[in-house]
């Protein structure tokens, strides 16, 4: 069993369900287990764990744990030993401070208590064996000193990689002076390495030091419960359940973990949250059921809200409609404001027509909802259509009065009623969705809106409009649209006029939507290649459509091919032999340079960065690379590359899902549950795929794809091989030890108060500050910190054109940070609000929470022109914080 599950609180008499288990046992009983955790074992062995039997199987059995959403699933692998000896009595197993397995057999024949007498003579009381298992072939390790070691030398032993070693480290840490392990674990946090990839492990390591000394560290609590790590955030949340009554706002600190993005931390806040009293404990536990369940939270969410209703003053939740138990809820108004938009989402996700009805009442009332709240509201309405086919009933006229009204209330608020009218198909609102979809110097985003929602009804006039659409008087972007829109309903016209439009577009056109609309198709693929033959498109045309075909994860074979053929390309490489690997790998150390590999790794036509990050900032599709040259041979590096899918892991397969409505998509699955699949793309786009839309499902490869790179150089090959071989060794590849800007953000189009005149406080507030998500772009500095500004020069741009570049930083102990930004352009850059007129140092105070550095420069396609932004802590400052990566 999974101990979270069943050791939240029940107050007695009452008593806790049988928990959902995390592999099926086949024996029993258990005296003893250990998680195997010993670099003297091979990689597939660490994390196994090993469990004792003495009746039945009269051995070790060895289990595989993985992460399993929430919780975890085991897999049964070959036994560690295993006895026909009726005797043999395996009891306890223990990782030695040598790195060996170490059991101890009670080797007795009598083991029970009800059916033999204490007094038996056949219990033996003296004897027993102790046995050390070790791996052959493989040398011992050598013991860490403990007893008797300084502090500083135990903090130091909590870095280490064996979990035994870290155990007997805390252990004699717990019997030294309170005083000098919290001091000294002061100075030692200080002094790690931010970016060293087991940083969070460490933090975590001190927080535990602090929780078995029974000294309480709100700063340290509240920076692990943020850590980017999500173990370690649903570990902090288990201490912040301990330390519930000695922190400010517990049930804040919980709300904010409900609402967590992993379903490990969110399964840790609501256990803890049985440990509390009252109806406000009860609707942060309520907003557990916004966000993708599976049985392990079901099962944690039902015992605890079993304790809240047995304490509750009259609080009952309908389990059968818990979606109408919410609506009633909200009607009373007791939901404070901030913890009402969960609700409404539950009710979406979970709620029949009657409580949607409630929903859309509320939406169509101007001042029921704030805006923010109403466009998510309309969002979760599409979502639920879209998904269950669940609407409420509704009058045609009362949703296009409230489609038309919002077109001058606010744009993000019509396009959300676009997409509504085309989910509940509102065929009445087709005259204005065309008349929208033919304006053209309408807002981008509505006009898109407006062409999707023409081809989700499908009918005679709108297939007519999105025809003329496709039509070569129209911008490229406008053409794209139009062609996947028809595409959802005639592949075949649509192929012939993407093979139209993609011959004539631009080298600046964006091709990967419409490529893309082609290959979530059934066939898809197969019929814009034979229409793409036809056409002959140019070559750096092919070049481009082969890019976004890469960049989605794919490489189909026969477009592939045809495109590769009108590009010049020969046709992909076949895996490379054992004995090509060894002849490659001599001429990559050699030949290789690990700087131009740093370039060619960076190339937006490779798409490296979409998949992998590298000192926590790039995509999190495929594996982190920070330490990789460390961790792996050059040789395991090359077939890697050039034989993506010879070694995946299970973390990175994927799945292909095929659709009744004629899609193909594949991905890794990011979340699933009774109403729809989630899966992420290779372009880290998340797919929903609802469940009654599923034909099959099959077991994919990696998101990689093959043939990748054929359209490298063989001398750029060599450079990208050693620039991986080398992160994380030491040298310019090593692991940073200062704090700089990795990921930075590129606002996408600038308005004209941004452009012609430098912007005061107001105009940064009201504008740049205030942007969301979609008004900007991520781009990724080199790993020395430095940010090449003619990447992101854009070929088109005008003399006077500035581009608007923001990083953010997290603070969790407020103090004085130290920033110092050099650009090799005119620049001047604002810390929030305030404004630096040049590049430089500034000294500031910043209080806890996300902190955003915004920088106003000149574009330029120099290869020189680089900006640099590096945080400091001042020595006497009592700051913490973490620069902010991610994707």
């Amino acid at each position: 069993y999974h101990a979270a599950l069943f050791s939240g609180q029940v107050d007695f008499p009452n008593k806790h369900s049988r928990p959902p288990t995390v592999y099926s046992k086949r024996f029993r009983p258990c005296p003893g287990m250990e998680f195997l955790s010993s670099r003297h074992f091979p990689d597939d062995f660490q994390g196994n764990l090993l469990v004792a039997d003495v009746i039945q199987f009269q051995g070790i059995l060895r289990y595989k744990i993985e992460d399993n959403g929430s919780s975890f699933v085991g897999k049964e692998l070959e036994p560690i030993v295993r006895s026909s000896d009726p005797n043999f009595r395996p009891s306890d197993v223990k990782v030695g401070p040598d790195g060996a397995i170490y059991f101890m057999d009670w080797h007795n024949p009598i083991i029970g208590h009800m059916q033999h007498n204490l007094r038996d003579p056949s219990r033996d009381k003296e004897h027993g064996r102790i046995y050390r298992v070790t791996y052959e072939g493989r040398a011992l390790n050598q013991p860490e000193k403990v007893a008797g070691q300084s502090i500083d030398a135990l903090l130091e032993l909590l870095k280490h990689p064996e979990d035994r070693v870290r155990y007997r480290a805390r252990i004699e840490l717990g019997g030294r002076p309170t005083s000098e392990v919290v001091a000294a674990a002061k100075k030692w946090m200080a002094s790690l390495n931010t970016h060293d990839p087991d940083y969070e492990h460490h933090m975590l390591e001190a927080l535990w030091l602090h929780l078995s000394h029974n000294v309480v560290d709100a700063d340290l609590l509240g920076r692990m419960l943020n850590s980017p790590e999500f173990r370690a955030r649903a570990a902090a949340t288990r201490v912040l359940c301990y330390w519930r009554d000695r922190v400010k706002d517990p049930l804040a600190l919980l709300r904010k973990q409900m609402n967590d993005s992993h379903p490990r931390v969110r399964l840790e806040a609501i256990r803890a949250l049985s440990f509390f009293h009252g109806d406000d404990a009860m609707s942060v536990a309520l907003e557990l059921l916004a966000h993708p369940d599976d049985e392990y939270l079901r099962f944690t969410f039902a015992e605890t809200l079993n304790t809240l209703e047995r304490r509750s003053t009259g609080t009952r939740i309908d389990r059968k409609n818990i979606a109408a138990s919410l609506v009633q809820m909200l009607q009373k108004g007791r939901i404070p404001a901030e913890r009402q938009g969960a609700l409404i989402e539950t009710i979406c996700r979970r709620g029949s027509a009657a409580e949607l009805e409630y929903v859309w009442d509320q939406v169509r009332k101007p001042d029921a909802y704030p805006l923010p709240l109403r466009v998510r509201s309309i969002e979760w309405l599409v979502d639920a259509a879209a998904t269950r086919r669940t609407m409420p009933a509704f009058s045609a006229d009362d949703v296009i009065k409230l489609l038309r009204a919002s077109a001058v209330m606010d744009m993000q608020l019509f396009g959300s009623m676009i997409r509504l009218v085309s989910a509940w198909k509102v065929s009445a609102a087709t005259v204005d969705l065309r008349a929208l979809a033919k304006v053209a110097d309408s807002n981008p985003e509505i006009r898109g809106a407006a062409i999707d929602g023409l081809a989700a009804f499908a009918d005679d006039e709108s297939r007519k409009v999105l025809a003329e659409l496709a039509g070569a008087s129209q911008p490229a972007a406008v053409r794209f649209r139009a062609v996947t829109g028809i595409a959802q309903y005639d592949i075949n016209a649509a192929s012939k006029a993407a093979a139209v439009a993609l011959a004539e577009s631009k080298e600046t056109d964006d091709v990967g939507p419409v490529v893309e609309a082609f290959l979530v198709r059934k066939n898809g693929a197969d019929h814009l290649a034979a229409a793409l033959e036809k056409q002959k498109i140019p070559a750096d045309t092919a070049k481009r459509i082969l890019r976004a075909m890469y960049l989605a994860g794919r490489n189909d074979g026969k477009l592939s091919q045809i495109v590769s053929s009108l590009a010049g390309l020969a046709a992909d490489p076949k895996p490379p032999t054992p004995d090509e690997v060894k002849k490659l790998q001599a001429e990559v150390l050699a030949k290789g340079d690990a700087a131009r590999g740093e370039l060619v790794f960076r190339r937006t036509d490779l798409g490296c960065m979409k998949c992998h990050s590298i000192q926590k900032a790039g995509g999190n599709i495929g594996p982190e690379l920070t330490a990789v040259g460390v961790s792996s041979p050059v040789d395991y590096i090359i077939t890697s590359i050039l034989d993506p899918n010879a070694s995946i892991k299970e973390a990175y397969l994927t799945k292909i899902i095929n659709t009744g409505s004629g899609k193909t998509v594949t991905g890794i699955v990011a979340d699933r549950n009774k109403d729809r699949v989630i899966l992420k793309d290779a372009t880290g786009k998340l797919v929903k795929v609802p469940t009654f839309d599923i034909d099959e499902e099959l077991n994919g490869r990696t998101l990689m794809p093959d043939g990748i790179t054929k359209i490298l150089t063989h001398g750029e090959l060599l450079d990208l091989i050693r620039f991986v071989s080398e992160l994380g060794k030491p040298g310019p590849y090593a692991l940073r030890t200062n704090a700089t800007i990795q990921k930075w953000k590129r606002l996408r189009d600038v308005p004209a108060s941004l452009r012609e005149t430098v912007p005061n406080r107001d105009v940064i507030r009201d504008t740049v500050l205030a942007a969301g998500p979609e008004a900007w772009e991520s781009t990724f500095a080199m790993l020395n910190g430095a940010l090449p500004l003619h990447e992101i020069h854009k070929p088109s741009a005008k003399a006077g054109e500035v581009m608007y570049l923001q990083g953010e930083v997290n603070v969790v102990q407020g103090g004085a940070i130290e920033v110092q930004l050099d650009c090799s352009e005119p620049a001047m850059f604002w810390i929030d609000e305030d404004a630096y007129e040049k590049p430089g140092k500034a000294m500031v105070q910043l209080a806890p929470g996300l902190h955003k550095i915004t920088v106003r420069v000149a574009p330029s396609s120099r290869s020189t022109s680089t900006l640099r932004a590096e945080l400091r802590k001042p020595a006497d400052s009592k700051a913490q914080f973490e620069v902010v990566g991610g994707e």
